[in-house]
């Protein structure tokens, strides 16, 4: 008969360095609160870890927590970082709950990884849909910053615009440009991108998505769209959470709280259940979470919305509602 150790033990993993993500405290907040707000906290302990956002990284953290002997880990948002952690993962027999890496080979190599937000290919399917809306037959160029996560969603962007003829080649300028990347260097391509391309508007993706970047645009004034995931507001499970937020912090969560928070209450749920039972269990259950019901098929989960953001005086950085729902 299996019996259960006294506490479970989670394994964190981000690129925690001080300033060294925009979205790692955001990482942080969505796990403290998790645990704060799970029934009995001291049945959990957590091991955290720093993964530099790279392969070299995440391979580091994930022997470190092997080493702890984590019965489970969430997190790695940056998809390198999983990357270089998933084999160490399956050769432990440990789940990964990923909250926001979304190169789409996470899931197809590994059947212990579970995916909270969406993948690339999906992303890329929405971008499209919400260019050929707002622009209709526009002529696109991507552009991406040689990340694991820029390639990946480069890649699919770029398949699906070869598909609709709609991809820009280099002897004709584009209507559109889309850079996909982490928030760093969306920020420096934000930047130098009057010269290249004048009075063309840019799609920035998911990682863009953050409070900060209303600072950072000021000045910009060719048309900015962010493509990324919808406010904690578009879902009714997370209406009491946002509320506690709003509470402590006088702000709403950035992007990913509430993936990462959903992650960790299927960690807690799981947490009774034999080791060896675990992966089959999240493939086969569904999970009640802030997002909603969650159930992975082929280790994905579609219950997340793609929202397209932009900057405005009056709100600042908000979702547009008024977009048709395309995924």
């Amino acid at each position: 008969m299996y019996s259960q150790p006294d506490t479970f033990d989670i394994g964190v993993s981000a690129y925690l360095t001080p300033a060294g993500s925009v979205h790692c405290e955001t990482f942080r907040q969505a796990v403290s609160m998790a645990v704060k707000n799970h029934n009995n906290p001291r049945d959990v302990r957590l091991w955290w870890e720093n993964d530099d956002a790279s392969f070299e990284g995440g391979r580091r953290a994930a022997q470190n927590l092997v080493k702890r002997k984590v019965r489970l880990v969430v997190g790695h948002y940056a998809s390198a970082a999983a990357a270089g952690a998933l084999p160490v993962y399956r050769t432990a027999g440990i789940p990964l709950i990923l909250p926001a890496a979304t190169s789409d080979q996470l899931t197809i190599g590994y059947a212990n990884a579970f995916r909270i937000c969406r993948r690339d290919s999906s992303m890329a399917k929405y971008i499209c849909d919400m260019i050929r809306h707002i622009h209709s037959a526009a002529r696109v160029a991507v552009v991406h910053d040689d990340s694991l996560h820029g390639r990946s969603l480069s890649g699919a962007l770029t398949a699906l615009l070869k598909e609709s003829r709609q991809l820009s080649d280099r002897g004709q300028g584009p209507d559109v440009v889309v850079f996909t990347g982490s928030y760093k260097n969306s920020i420096r391509f934000l930047r130098e991108y009057r010269a290249s391309y004048p009075g063309c508007p840019l799609y920035l993706t998911d990682d863009a998505v953050h409070p900060d970047i209303e600072k950072e645009a000021q000045g910009f004034e060719q048309d900015l769209y962010i493509a990324g995931y919808a406010p904690g507001s578009w879902y009714p499970h997370a209406k009491e959470i946002m509320a506690e937020y709003w509470n402590q912090q006088q702000v709403y969560p950035s992007a990913y709280f509430l993936e990462t928070y959903a992650a960790m209450q299927i960690a807690f749920a799981i947490k009774e259940m034999p080791p060896e039972e675990m992966l089959s269990m999240l493939a086969l259950k569904t999970w009640q979470t802030v997002l909603g019901n969650i159930q992975f098929v082929n280790r994905e989960n579609d219950c997340c919305r793609f929202a397209i953001w932009r900057i405005t005086n009056e709100h600042g950085l908000s979702a547009v509602l008024n977009l048709p729902a395309y995924a």
